[in-house]
């Protein structure tokens, strides 16, 4: 089950969304979709709100039983504690219409100072996790990890680095071993328990942000493996760099990690690999941070 509320919404978004969910009241969108289905959802809304505002609420497997982003909202969503909280602003940091007609200076200098802030570059948080895994395919009820690679950013340099290869049950299909260059050899040879590669994880990521392509899918699969070996889950807030290109590049014939290497010109080393996507997606954002700084 999954909510999307929009404020300011364009009739060709509200559209769109109608395709798949049921507006049960204006601007509040309810439904039952996929985890792909919910992605390009959101990254449709990412690409057509323009100056509107939008909340994306969906069902996961922590404490919680939810967990949900935002889109243009004064509201900050904060993890503490495996908990997704909600910073509302105090009513000094929210715009204060004048009296007179027209904003107030302080609303004027607070709008020009988040305006500045913005048009230095994609505006993610000092600190943050980049994410990818591969998988024996996109099923996360059946399909199982084969790597997991991490970068822990700060300030915008990479801090640290997380890498594991983990063992599997059942067998990796052979397109697979083909696009990922992962094989039975190499797990045989570099793998370790899931249950370890997920705890290692676990307390590499803590409370920070998680940020990824299609970081979506990262994340429920994982939450789908901590849940089977009950470990809880990660509900941390997430930011998913396709709906971010998508925002800034609304008319890309493609948003896949590969197309967009090519189109800014990253050098890359492998795709298709845990720790190698993780740096190509680092590289996209320095490409958005200049391009938005341009």
């Amino acid at each position: 089950m999954i909510v999307i509320t929009v404020t300011n919404c364009p009739r060709s978004l509200r559209g769109d969304l109608t395709l798949w969910l049921q507006e049960i009241d204006t601007g509040v969108f309810v439904g039952r979709v996929s985890a792909r289905v919910r992605e390009e959802l959101w990254a449709r809304v990412n690409e057509n709100i323009i100056n509107g505002s939008a909340t994306l609420t969906f069902g996961t497997n922590n404490e919680q039983g939810y967990t949900f982003t935002t889109l243009n909202t004064n509201r900050k969503v904060l993890t503490h504690g495996g908990v997704t909280l909600v910073q509302i602003p105090r009513d000094d940091e929210r715009e204060i219409v004048s009296k007179n007609k027209g904003y107030s200076k302080a609303s004027k200098m607070m709008k020009a100072k988040n305006s500045s802030k913005y048009k230095k570059g994609v505006n993610l948080p000092d600190e943050y996790v980049i994410l990818d895994i591969e998988t024996t395919g996109t099923n996360k009820n059946q399909d199982e990890i084969i790597e997991i690679g991490a970068l822990f950013v700060s300030k915008n340099i990479v801090i640290d680095t997380f890498n594991a290869y983990t063992k599997i049950k059942g067998k990796i299909p052979d397109k697979i071993s083909e696009m990922t260059g992962i094989d039975y050899s190499v797990i045989k040879s570099k793998g370790v328990d899931l249950v370890v590669a997920l705890k290692d994880i676990k307390e590499f990521i803590g409370n920070k942000p998680i940020v990824g392509h299609k970081i979506i899918f990262d994340v429920d699969f994982l939450n789908k493996a901590f849940t089977a070996n009950n470990m809880g889950t990660i509900s941390n807030f997430y930011i998913d760099t396709s709906a971010l290109v998508r925002k800034i590049e609304p008319k890309l014939s493609s948003y896949t990690l590969e197309f967009l290497a090519r189109y800014y010109e990253i050098n890359v080393e492998k795709f298709h690999r845990g720790l190698c996507d993780c740096y190509t997606t680092f590289d996209l954002i320095q490409k958005l941070n200049e391009k938005e700084q341009n």
